[in-house]
């Protein structure tokens, strides 16, 4: 949808770039200064991934990272110059597509080896061997890289820009596997780090619960994404690393009535009123990416107090019980209302009333939905 129709969504993402920087900074400081690769695939987890990468490159990241070729050319039509990395498996026919436009590749099978066997010379080709140290999503196996890295290695138009790995529960603070992953890693570090320009392994969690394991940062990067954007774990967690959340979801009310005691209301009548109650209406949905799985089990911010949702979440409306007419806020239409963020219910409390995690929370929020940025 384009910048002039969204113009009149009526939700919002409102994303403060000023938090962002400051949550770089911070993880930055966390992993010992080691090389920041800023994760901004999803649509920056659903903050925007062109602005968000913007403000990224002003801050001096070493590279941006997508899950797809799709969004790699989506930042580089934007006019993001830097360098780019996409995470994902590209098809046979897309290869030549990262050497022109300037894009790092993830090499992570046997297959993929052999495609660049004889790559030509003349068109550069950056690229990053994945192994396989435990997760079993993608990767070669440990056993498999030597040959990889000599196959490659011997490819003139192939540059080894990164040896990397990732880790299966870097998220959970006691669990030994991240330990085991990282010992396998590091043997494959001492044997070919020398081939390589960088080499990276730990993502947010990884950095923040593992800093003991981080290598030197001569070569080390780190791969930094929900943190970017304010959240860790869980709520503690991510304030005691310093980050704040960038995003407030907001809508506004499309009107307020009064149903009388015995009443029901939305789909299914699936909530019915007690007593006589204010409710408002509010203008969002789950097209919007507030998931139907909140009915009756969400709250929402308004004028700094939080009101619960009743009723069954609708495509573009749902609905919030503000109490007996004689206790009710003076709520009008047109007022705000938080879904989540600042004023509002966290994205956390999104999380576990969804039974979901914030990443899932974020990046739901739809292309329909407006987003603004301040400072």
């Amino acid at each position: 949808m384009d910048s002039e129709a969204l113009a009149f969504s009526h939700a919002e993402a409102h994303v403060d770039l000023g938090r962002i920087r400051s949550n770089l900074r911070a993880m930055h400081r966390h992993a010992g200064g080691s090389a920041v690769v800023a994760v901004v695939k999803a649509n920056a987890y659903g903050h925007g991934s062109v602005e968000v990468a913007r403000t990224l490159e002003e801050e001096g990241v070493a590279y941006l990272a997508v899950a797809q070729l799709s969004e790699a050319l989506e930042l580089r039509r934007a006019g993001i110059e830097g360098r780019i990395i996409v995470f994902g498996v590209p098809l046979r026919t897309e290869i030549g597509l990262f050497a022109e436009h300037d894009i790092d590749l993830v090499v992570a099978s046997d297959t993929m080896v052999h495609q660049l066997a004889d790559w030509p010379a003349s068109r550069k080709l950056n690229v990053h061997l994945k192994a396989d140290t435990g997760m079993h999503r993608l990767g070669l196996a440990p056993e498999s890289v030597p040959d990889a890295v000599a196959s490659l290695r011997d490819q003139d138009g192939v540059h080894l820009a990164g040896l990397w790995t990732h880790m299966a529960s870097s998220d959970e603070a006691s669990n030994n596997f991240t330990a085991s992953q990282m010992k396998s890693f590091e043997r494959l570090v001492h044997a070919f780090a020398k081939d390589f320009d960088h080499v990276h392994s730990a993502a947010s969690s990884g950095v923040w619960n593992f800093r003991d394991l981080l290598m030197s940062p001569q070569k080390s990067m780190v791969r930094l994404g929900i943190s970017l954007y304010g959240y860790l774990e869980d709520g503690d967690t991510s304030r005691s690393a310093g980050l704040q959340p960038a995003l407030t979801f907001k809508s506004r009310v499309a009107q307020v009535r009064t149903v009388a005691a015995g009443e029901g209301v939305s789909y299914n009548l699936t909530w019915k009123a007690v007593e006589d109650t204010r409710v408002a209406t509010v203008a969002a949905g789950y097209a919007d990416g507030y998931s139907r799985i909140l009915s009756n089990r969400a709250s929402v911010g308004v004028r700094g107090q939080q009101y619960p949702v009743v009723g069954t979440v609708c495509m573009d409306m749902f609905m919030i019980n503000l109490g007996h007419p004689d206790r009710a806020p003076d709520v009008a239409e047109e007022d705000e209302v938080v879904l989540f963020g600042d004023r509002g219910p966290s994205a956390f409390d999104v999380a576990d009333w969804s039974s979901t995690i914030v990443y899932e929370v974020c990046t739901n929020i739809a292309a329909r939905v407006r987003r603004t940025y301040g400072p």
